[in-house]
C-alpha cells in the first residue's frame, strides 16, 4: 500500500494570511466528501472568562451512540484542522467532539479566542454538523432543518448562563457570538426556503477555504426566524484528500519540516486524534502539543512509517504460503532458539517479494517479534542510516533488509551492522539474491564462528 500524499496548491483568497489555500489530496480507502468553509467572526471581547477558573469544567458528555463516526476519515481529519488551527491562529480554545449537550450541531464544537487585525480581543463558538451524502441527490430536506436542527439549537440556547461550569456555555447566548453550521458535500439544497449567498470579508478569515457561504433568505418561518439569522449553510464542499492536503501543507510550513516529515506528523497525529474522538471526554486545548511532539519523535516516526509502508505493501498481495514453504526457511530457530548463535541470515532468493511475503508470514506467529523489528528495502536504510542503527542498537532486535542490486557504498552500513550484532541478542535477516555484496561482507566476517546461516528459498507456492 502506498502511504503517499500528494500536494497540488492552488490558491483561492487574495489575502496575504498565511495558510488560506486549498488543496487536494490524496486519501486512502475512504471517499467522504466535504472540506473547512468560511467561519466568521465579531467584537465581543468582553465576555471571555478566564480560563484558569477552577469552576470550569475541562471534561464533556459525550452523545453516545455517535462517536464510532469519529473513526471515518473525514471527520477525524476535520478535527486534526481544527486543532492545528487552533494551536496556531488563536489565544486559546476548547475543542470537542461528538458533545452530547450540542444535540445535532455535535460533530465538531469549538470556542476559541483570539485577537482581529486591530489587536482586539474576541470570542467565537462553533457548532457543526457535517453532513456527508454518498448520493448527492439526497439533499437536507426542509424538515430536516426546521425541526431537527431548530430543535438542537432551541436546547442548546437554553444551556447557556453565568454559571455554567461547562466552558463553551459560559455566559448569556444574547451576548456571545456562536455560528451553528451545516457542512455538507451536498448541493445547494433545493427546498422551500431560498439562500442567498454570503461573501466573507478578508478581516474575517481564520477557517477560510471558500469565498462564500449560504444563509437562508428574511422569507422564512418568522417564528425560527433567529435560528435562521444564526445558521450558516456550507454546501458542495470538496472532498476527503483536499482536506489531507491541507493539513500537509500547513505542517510543512508551519514547522518546518520536509513533505515526507510532514506526511509522517499528519499521520501520527491523525492516530492519536482519531483514539482521542471515540474515546476520550476530555477537551482539547492549547497545551496538547500533538503536532510537536510528533515533529519531535520524527525520526522514529521515519522507520515506523517505512516498516509500516514495507509491511502493508507485501500484506497487498494477499499470498499465504502452505506451511512446507515457510518451513524450508529454516527461520523458527534463528528467530527463537536459545541455543541457535545465529546472527545473520541470508536467504538467496530469484524473487524477492515472495521471500518477504514468508517472512512477514512467520513473523505474525511469532510473539518475540510481532511489533519490535524493522523491516526495510536496503535503499531506505542507506538513507536513513544513522536512525536506522539507532533503533536497531535500542529496542529492535530484528533488522530486515531487503537487498537489490545497488551501486550506493554500503561500506559503512556493513561497519555498523558489524558492530551492533557483536551483542548476541541482535539478529539479521537479508533477502538477496546471489552474489549480494553486503551479504558477501557480512558472511566473511560471521561465518568462520558459525554465526552466519545462508539458505536457497527454491519453493515459490
Amino acid at each position: 500500500m502506498n502511504l503517499e500524499i500528494f500536494i497540488v496548491l492552488k490558491n483561492i483568497s487574495d489575502n496575504n494570511i498565511p495558510g488560506l489555500a486549498q488543496l487536494e489530496i490524496i486519501s486512502t480507502n475512504i471517499s467522504l466528501e466535504y472540506t473547512i468553509g468560511a467561519f466568521m467572526f465579531s467584537q465581543k471581547p468582553e465576555l471571555y472568562h478566564s480560563d484558569n477558573n477552577p469552576e470550569l469544567s475541562q471534561t464533556f458528555k459525550k452523545r453516545k451512540g455517535t462517536s464510532a463516526i469519529l473513526g471515518h476519515s473525514y471527520e477525524t481529519k476535520l478535527l486534526m484542522l481544527f486543532l492545528l488551527r487552533g494551536l496556531t491562529k488563536t489565544d486559546d480554545f476548547y475543542l470537542a467532539a461528538n458533545m452530547q449537550e450540542a444535540g445535532d450541531f455535535d460533530d465538531i464544537v469549538f470556542k476559541y479566542r483570539y485577537r482581529d487585525q486591530y489587536g482586539n480581543e474576541k470570542l467565537k463558538i462553533i457548532f457543526l454538523q457535517a453532513k456527508h451524502r454518498e448520493n448527492l441527490n439526497n439533499k437536507i430536506t426542509y424538515n430536516e432543518i426546521t425541526n431537527k436542527y431548530f430543535n438542537s439549537y432551541s436546547e442548546i440556547k437554553r444551556q447557556f448562563s453565568e454559571e455554567q461550569r461547562n466552558p463553551i456555555f459560559r455566559g448569556e447566548f444574547e451576548d456571545l457570538d456562536c455560528d451553528f453550521i451545516i457542512y455538507t458535500n451536498a448541493p445547494q439544497p433545493n427546498i422551500s426556503i431560498t439562500f442567498k449567498r454570503v461573501a466573507i470579508e478578508a478581516e474575517e478569515k481564520i477557517f477560510n477555504f471558500t469565498k462564500h457561504y449560504f444563509k437562508p433568505d428574511e422569507s422564512i418561518d418568522f417564528s425560527k426566524k433567529e435560528f435562521f439569522e444564526n445558521l450558516k449553510f456550507f454546501s458542495d464542499q470538496p472532498n476527503e484528500s483536499k482536506l489531507s492536503k491541507i493539513i500537509v501543507n500547513e505542517i510543512q510550513n508551519i514547522y518546518g519540516v520536509t513533505l515526507l516529515n510532514a506526511k509522517l506528523i499528519f499521520l501520527d497525529v491523525q492516530e492519536k486524534i482519531q483514539k482521542w474522538s471515540v474515546e476520550s471526554v476530555r477537551y482539547l486545548r492549547k497545551s496538547d502539543e500533538f503536532f510537536e511532539n510528533a515533529k519531535r519523535n520524527i525520526n522514529q516516526l521515519s522507520l515506523i512509517h517505512l516498516t509500516l509502508e514495507y509491511r502493508n505493501k507485501v500484506q497487498e498481495f494477499g499470498v499465504n504460503f502452505k506451511e512446507d514453504a515457510i518451513q524450508e526457511l529454516q527461520l523458527n530457530d534463528f528467530l527463537t532458539s536459545q541455543k541457535f548463535n545465529k546472527q545473520v541470515f541470508n536467504i538467496v532468493t530469484k524473487q524477492n517479494t515472495l521471500t518477504a511475503i514468508k517472512i512477514h508470514q512467520i513473523l505474525q506467529v511469532t510473539p518475540e517479534y510481532q511489533e519490535y523489528y524493522i523491516f526495510m528495502q536496503l535503499e531506505s536504510v542507506l538513507r536513513l542510516q544513522n536512525h536506522v542503527m539507532q533503533a536497531f542498537k535500542g529496542n529492535n532486535n530484528l533488522l530486515i533488509i531487503e537487498c537489490k542490486p545497488t551501486e550506493s557504498n554500503i561500506e559503512d552500513l556493513y561497519k555498523d551492522l558489524k558492530d551492533i550484532i557483536s551483542e548476541p541478542n541482535k539478529k539479521i535477516i537479508l533477502i538477496t539474491q546471489k552474489n549480494d555484496s553486503l551479504a558477501n561482507r557480512l558472511k566473511h566476517d560471521f561465518a568462520i564462528n558459525s554465526k552466519y546461516q545462508e539458505i536457497i528459498d527454491k519453493k515459490m507456492t
